[in-house]
C-alpha cells in the first residue's frame, strides 16, 4: 500500500507545478484636477475582467469585482493568471452587471456599508463622483453624479477594452478634466438615481477612461 503513495504524490505536484501563476496590476489614476474644482469622491467598481489573444478569451477572473477609490488610495487590481497564457488586449467591465444586482448583498466590495448600495429596487452605483464646481448652481456649488441602474432602459454598466503587450502592469488613467470640460454644470450637477440621463453620462463617462503602458 505504501508503495502507491509515490505515484499519487507526483501527480499531485505536478498539478500544482502546471497552476503556478504570474500577477497582472492594474492601476487606476486621475491627471491633477482644475484648481477651481474640489473633488470629494471618486468610486467606480470594476467587474468581469477578461484577457484576450487576439478574440478569444485566454482568461477570466472569477468573482470579479473591485471597488476603485480614487480618494481612498485604493486604486490598484492584482489579477492572478496562468502563467502560460498570453494576452493582446484586455476588457473589463464599468459597472455591475444585472445578474449581481438581484442576487441579493454581498460581502466585500460588494457590502452596502461601502456607500455604493441604492435599494434593492435600484441596485449598485457603478459610478460615484462628488464635489464642487464655481459653475454649479446647486447648493454650495456642489455637484453628485451617482450613476447605476441594471433594469431595461436603465442599464448603464459599459464595457471597456484595451490593447496591449502583455504587460503584467497597466494604468488606467480616467481623464477627468477632459470629461469635466463636456459638462455645463449650470444645467447639470445632480443624477441620483437610474433613469435616462445616467445612462448618457455613462456613456460619456467610459471614453474618458484611456490605457498607459
Amino acid at each position: 500500500m505504501k508503495w502507491l503513495l509515490f505515484p499519487i504524490l507526483f501527480i499531485t505536484l505536478s498539478g500544482i507545478r502546471a497552476q503556478t501563476t504570474k500577477d497582472l496590476i492594474i492601476e487606476f489614476s486621475i491627471p491633477p484636477v482644475d484648481k477651481t474644482i474640489e473633488l470629494e469622491k471618486l468610486r467606480f467598481y470594476i467587474t468581469n475582467i477578461q484577457l484576450y489573444s487576439e478574440d478569444s478569451i485566454v482568461f477570466e477572473e472569477l468573482e470579479s469585482v473591485h471597488l476603485i477609490d480614487l480618494m481612498e488610495s485604493q486604486n490598484s487590481i492584482s489579477v492572478a493568471f496562468p502563467e502560460t497564457v498570453g494576452f493582446n488586449s484586455i476588457h473589463f467591465n464599468l459597472g455591475v452587471d444585472s445578474l449581481t444586482n438581484v442576487s441579493g448583498i454581498y460581502s466585500g466590495d460588494l457590502d452596502p456599508t461601502k456607500g455604493m448600495y441604492w435599494a434593492w429596487q435600484s441596485g449598485y452605483i457603478n459610478f460615484k463622483l462628488e464635489g464642487k464646481h464655481p459653475l454649479s448652481q446647486a447648493r454650495n456649488q456642489s455637484f453628485q453624479f451617482h450613476l447605476g441602474g441594471y433594469l431595461p432602459g436603465q442599464y448603464s454598466i459599459q464595457q471597456l477594452k484595451f490593447a496591449t503587450n502583455n504587460s503584467l502592469k497597466l494604468n488606467v488613467q480616467f481623464d477627468i478634466n477632459s470629461f469635466f470640460e463636456t459638462i455645463d454644470f449650470s444645467k447639470e450637477n445632480t443624477i441620483m438615481s437610474p433613469g435616462e440621463n445616467a445612462v448618457k453620462l455613462s456613456e460619456k463617462i467610459v471614453t474618458y477612461f484611456k490605457l498607459n503602458e
